[in-house]
This record gives C-alpha cells, structure tokens and sequence, in this order.
C-alpha cells in the first residue's frame, strides 16, 4: 500500500509541475478516462452513435464512439459516483485505490501457487515496478480488468471453477479479450501440471471446465443483445473500433503502419515481446502459452500495435515464468531499478500527454 501510495503522489507532483494543473483527480484522468466517465455520466448512446462523434461531428474520415469501450469499468464508477454523491472522476479516482493495491495482493497471491514464497514477493516486486502498470494508477479498465484476471486464476487454483466462470464473465464486460482466454482457461486447472498429455477430449469431457467456461460466452452474448437493442448491431464495438484505426487484417500488417514516434515505438516494443516469449516458450505450460498468443495476436489482427505497452500488464505468465529465470535470480535488484527508472520516465511521459501512453 505504501507502494501505491508513493506513486500517487508522485503522479501528482509531476502533473502539477509540468501542467501547472492543481487538481488531485484530473492528474490520473487522459485520454480514454473521458469516454469511460461519458458512458458512466450518460450511458451509451443509440446507432447515431456509430456514425456521429458525441459532438455530432465525423473527423477525418473516422467516428470515435462510446461503443468501441465495454461497461463493467464506467458502470462501476457511475455506482461509485451514485452511492457517494461524487463526481465521476473522482469515483474513478477511488476505484483506482481499490483495484491497484488489489492487483499487488492477488498477484502475490496468485504467484504464490506457483513459485516459493521468496521468488513470488520477488516476481511481485518485478510485475509491480514494470514501467507500464503505471496505468494501475489512472482512470482506465486495467486495473479492474487485471484484478479480475488474477482473481479468475486463483479460484481455479483453488479448485473452484464455478467461481472462476463468473469472475470471467465479469472480466468479459470490462475488456472482450477476456472471452479468447476461454481456451486457456480450460486448460488451466487441473491440467496446468501436465504439460504433454494434455487431450482435448478429456478438457470437453470435464463438467467443471464447462461450469467455469459457459458464464463468460454467456456474458458475451447478453452484452451483444444489448448492443443489438440499442444500434441495431450486435457487434457495434467491433464497428466503433474503425475510430481508432482498428479493423480486422493480418498481424503483420499493424507493425510500423505510421510514421509517429509512438507507433513506431509500439512495433519494436511488441516485437520484443515475440522475442521474449519465443525464448520462455519451452518453459510455459498450454494454459500460459495461449494466455500470451491471445495477448498479442488480439491486437496485431486489429491491424494495430497501439497500447501494446498498456495491454503487456496482462500479460502475467510471462512475469511468472521469467522469474523462474537464472537471468531474473542474477539480475533481479537491477531489474527494479532499470524498470523504476523506466516507470518514472513513463510517469512524465504521461504527464505530458504523449500518445505513448494513450
């Protein structure tokens, strides 16, 4: 707690020094944390929507809708923002303080079924000073989406699939990568330990697997109703998505596809990630390999490398298996130092508004 505690106000400062802005919330609240708190203020909109900006206007050829965001995260601001009589940002601003330091425990405990307790504080330490869960600190969906993840995880763990089924299908309504880990999912519990043998036929033939997969494509399916009553378009998130230039195409074709620093920066960052889980491969079980090919290809068949940096926060077998790691048992205090200085840097970077961190 401390922890999150340090990086607030840190944040804080930073903002207050390069913006001359004073205000607590607004220093976590850019970029995307607008469209969550107009969809928490005034819900989603109808299938003008899809075709007009909220200002009524198309911009260069692309319409940016409320659609393109699912609800769990801005319904539980609104909920937040309702019981308390607050502001919307600020709502967010206190759900944050929830789920970040939620996101430090459940990884430790999460880690903890699979690593000694000493290298799973240590893996701890690495995922929570890697540069970009800085955004567990601002008024996005990670934090949410990541606890919920890890919560999911721990309750198979645990041997209660039914548990983890409906804390997938509340991950669905926060980010729709939540329904690809479904396959992962089924592998994961009991059949983690078994590396080779593992036949699909006996994963189809498991009730429990059923009981944990079911609430999550259910959940899916009810979102895609809603969106069908409201646009006309069971699919209209897929469609908001052309707004921020992601349209279905060949993962290949996402890398280097505009000449701004950003997106250039985003194609060898993920370009690394194929790296890094191309040399952890052999050490990964199923369940982990096809968390991390969804990790990456999600957004790679969108025709867009953008946010790589920010969605690489759920990529969490690759924390835990690295850890594992002579390289990480050799370098481990240099590694938190490299990434707390990273994390700084990315702190002004957010500051600043750079799209980097967008």
């Amino acid at each position: 707690m401390l922890w999150f505690i340090c990086i607030k106000f840190l944040v804080y400062l930073m903002n207050t020094l390069v913006t001359g802005d004073p205000g607590w919330a607004s220093a976590f609240h850019r970029f995307d944390s607008y469209w969550y708190a107009r969809i928490a203020e005034f819900g989603y909109p109808g299938a003008e929507g899809l075709s007009h900006t909220p200002s009524g206007e198309v911009v260069a050829g692309r319409v940016q809708s409320a659609w393109a965001f699912f609800p769990a995260y801005p319904v539980c601001t609104a909920w937040i923002s309702s019981f308390l009589t607050v502001d919307v940002p600020w709502s967010m601003e206190l759900l944050s303080w929830i789920t970040g330091p939620s996101v430090a425990l459940l990884y430790l405990w999460w880690s903890s079924f699979h690593l000694a307790a000493g290298l799973a504080r240590r893996s701890t330490w690495i995922y929570l000073s890697f540069p970009f869960t800085i955004f567990l600190f601002f008024h996005y969906s990670d934090g949410l989406y990541i606890a919920a993840f890890l919560g999911a995880m721990i309750a198979a763990d645990k041997g209660q699939r039914w548990l983890s089924g409906l804390i997938l299908a509340f991950a669905v309504l926060i980010r729709p990568n939540a329904l690809f880990l479904v396959p992962a999912m089924a592998l994961y519990s009991p059949w983690i330990e078994r590396w080779t043998d593992v036949r699909w036929k006996d994963v189809l033939n498991d009730r429990g697997v059923w009981r944990m997969c079911l609430p999550p494509i259910v959940s899916f399916g009810l979102f895609s109703f809603y969106q069908w009553r409201m646009t006309g378009d069971p699919m209209a998130f897929a469609k908001a998505q052309k707004g921020w230039d992601r349209t279905l195409s060949y993962p290949w074709q996402g890398f280097f596809r505009s000449g701004d620093p950003a997106t250039q920066l985003e194609s060898v960052y993920t370009l690394m990630l194929i790296a890094i889980c191309a040399l952890l491969w052999r050490r990964l079980t199923p369940a982990f390999r096809i968390m991390l090919i969804v990790g990456i290809l999600a957004p790679l068949v969108s025709g867009s490398v953008d946010s790589m940096t920010r969605f690489s926060m759920a990529f969490l077998p690759l924390f835990l298996v690295a850890s594992k790691t002579p390289f990480f048992e050799r370098y481990y205090q240099w590694l938190i130092i490299g990434f707390a200085i990273l994390q700084f840097g990315c702190i002004y970077l957010w500051c600043t508004g750079d799209l980097l961190m967008a």
